[in-house]
């Protein structure tokens, strides 16, 4: 999705056939790491839709919004289950091999559990059994996702954010 107002971009090229941030993953903060997701294939659009609101806990034009851009055909969707629930999501594009990690989001009640982390590696991994040699996001500044990309090996890039005057 687009950058938040003076958003940052996290990206960095390949090396050795993998994507950037892919190599060693990152460890869960607290305790064991949820279960991977199924296949992105596999995850039921509406189920995702609902998991990736809740845990931005987005209402009204922001939702709508985000609720079209993850249901489109070209979205792969990851889902975090503990148990038989769906706990986090998050969404990737890919374009001339280049993976566009999406929008990322735990329920409230599950944060801190290492359900981010899986879902990027997660993606990473995707992203190159895909060919993809770069991999790239936005993220607001300071924020638990900068944190996570770094782990993961990201190169964080200040960007301005433009906005429309008047």
């Amino acid at each position: 999705g687009p950058a938040p107002p003076g958003g940052a971009a996290a990206g960095g090229g390949g090396a050795g056939g993998g994507v950037a941030g892919g190599a060693g993953g990152s460890r869960a903060a607290r305790g064991p790491a949820p279960a991977p997701a199924p296949p992105p294939e596999s995850a039921d659009a509406e189920v995702f839709v609902r998991v990736l609101l809740a845990g931005f806990e987005a209402s009204g034009p922001v939702a709508a919004y985000m609720a079209a851009e993850h249901r489109l055909s070209i979205m792969r969707r990851f889902l975090v289950w503990e148990g038989e629930t769906p706990i986090a999501a998050a969404g990737m594009t890919i374009d001339a091999g280049v993976a566009i990690l999406g929008a990322a989001s735990t329920l409230p009640e599950y944060r801190g559990r290492g359900a981010q982390p899986t879902l990027l590696r997660r993606r990473l991994e995707a992203a190159a059994a895909e060919g993809c040699t770069l991999a790239v996001a936005t993220a607001r500044p300071g924020s638990p996702s900068v944190a996570n990309l770094e782990r993961a090996g990201f190169q964080l890039h200040r960007r301005a954010a433009w906005t429309l005057s008047g």
